[in-house]
């Protein structure tokens, strides 16, 4: 059984038999795991791989586990940058094969705030439910907690294929 102590509670999610969550407990090893895509991205741009680390102190890595819901016994677990969807709380939901984490946001309805960019930044992270390997992260730009609705992942203004990440648009009815 998990012995972390920094897992809240919205960051708990539940699917197929599955117990989801992130703790904030990740070593310097997990750490360099889940940041070495970005690394090699800063090496390619002319930086040493200390210069790049140094560039990527502030980012949130966490470890997401899965745990057998019945016997507690780990599944699986891994690594995760989740930078952009802990600004406000942390937010877990699993649902068809994909475990998101995101942000809960209590001040999402400002439209002006919106429109001027300040939510750019405020990203999703999905994860295969079966093994915990990274089927999509990006910054999304929501207003309020996006939620699960079928194969979509409503991020309100916008609407996203749960499995991809790819965005959902429809022609304009007027």
């Amino acid at each position: 059984v998990h012995q972390g102590k920094n897992i809240r509670n919205n960051a708990i999610a539940v699917d197929a038999g599955r117990v989801f969550f992130p703790d904030q407990t990740a070593t310097d090893d997990q750490r360099a795991q889940a940041l070495s895509a970005k690394v090699a991205e800063l090496e390619g741009k002319g930086m040493t791989p200390d210069q790049a680390l140094k560039e990527l102190a502030n980012v949130d890595v966490r470890v997401a586990y899965a745990l057998d819901l019945r016997t507690g016994k780990p599944v699986w677990e891994t690594p995760v940058d989740l930078t952009g969807c802990a600004a406000h709380v942390l937010t877990g939901m699993a649902s068809r094969g994909v475990l998101v984490f995101c942000a809960s946001h209590s001040n999402g309805h400002y439209w002006p705030q919106f429109l001027g960019g300040e939510y750019a930044s405020r990203a999703a992270v999905a994860l295969s439910t079966d093994d915990g390997s990274l089927l999509w992260a990006k910054p999304l730009g929501y207003r309020i907690r996006p939620l699960i609705v079928e194969d979509k992942l409503i991020a309100e203004p916008w609407a996203f294929d749960l499995h991809t990440g790819e965005q959902i648009t429809r022609t304009n009815p007027i």
